[in-house]
């Protein structure tokens, strides 16, 4: 849900999506932002706009301190 991932901003996450982007199904990044039926992913400076009909699977990537 978009609330879900509302709450996870600035988190490291892993993305798997139903249909590849850019020829990619897996994506592992920074959540940046939600709107409007998107997620914003930044990954090694480059962000990616992900619709979230097409997310499959999402998880928190965890932090071990």
């Amino acid at each position: 849900k978009s609330a879900d991932f509302q709450r996870f901003c600035g988190a490291q996450i892993n993305v798997r999506l139903r249909i590849p982007f850019n020829e990619r199904r897996n994506f592992n990044g920074l959540l940046k932002s939600v709107d409007g039926g998107f997620i914003c992913l930044s990954i090694e400076n480059t962000e990616f706009r992900l619709a979230l009909e097409n997310i499959d699977k999402a998880r928190l990537v965890p932090v071990y301190k």
